[in-house]
């Protein structure tokens, strides 16, 4: 019966070890770096957040923690750890004027599923150039999602500052446009 019961407690407690993942306390390395030329991207700015979801049937989410870093001229990052095993992995965005925004879920356009992100250290971030294709205002609702713009944190004021600076003439140029068409 001990060791049912003890069998019983390792498998409860496999899944939550599971899903705090390689991030909980250690710090990641990786790089950014340009899709195209694989040449490094400095400046780019890295927001990791952790979120938490709360109520009955997780009903809201809350912010828990989050971290923007820039990327050097070598284009590398250190995303560092962060100790709480009810928090979940965290959503990375990665935003640098000019290209599209990174996001270890979604890919942009179309909000493709992303399956070549695994936490691992020394991961290649590779951001692809903004295309005259792509709509800025399609961009601008999926950076506002991925970085949880609903999601108070003061600590995630740099991408958000630098995204609105950058890319507000091209969303309002897009938008007059399309009343122009109306």
């Amino acid at each position: 019966m001990k060791q049912l019961i003890f069998i019983l407690l390792i498998i409860m407690l496999l899944p939550s070890a599971a899903c705090t993942g390689p991030v909980s306390g250690k710090a990641i390395k990786g790089k950014i770096v340009d899709a195209e030329t694989g040449q490094p991207i400095e400046g780019a700015i890295l927001l990791v957040e952790w979120t938490k979801n709360h109520g009955f049937g997780n009903t809201y989410t809350t912010s828990e923690k989050a971290i923007e870093v820039l990327s050097d001229k070598n284009g590398a990052v250190t995303i560092p750890g962060y100790n709480d095993s009810t928090a979940e992995n965290p959503d990375v965005t990665i935003y640098k004027p000019g290209y599209v925004a990174w996001n270890n879920y979604w890919i942009f356009p179309g909000y493709k599923k992303r399956s070549d992100f695994s936490w691992i250290g020394g991961y290649v971030f590779k951001l692809e150039r903004f295309k005259s294709e792509y709509s800025y205002i399609d961009h601008e609702e999926y950076v506002m999602s991925c970085i949880h713009s609903g999601l108070a944190n003061k600590n995630k004021s740099i991408l958000e500052k630098t995204y609105s600076q950058s890319e507000y003439q091209e969303i309002r140029k897009e938008l007059d446009k399309k009343q122009e068409r109306k």
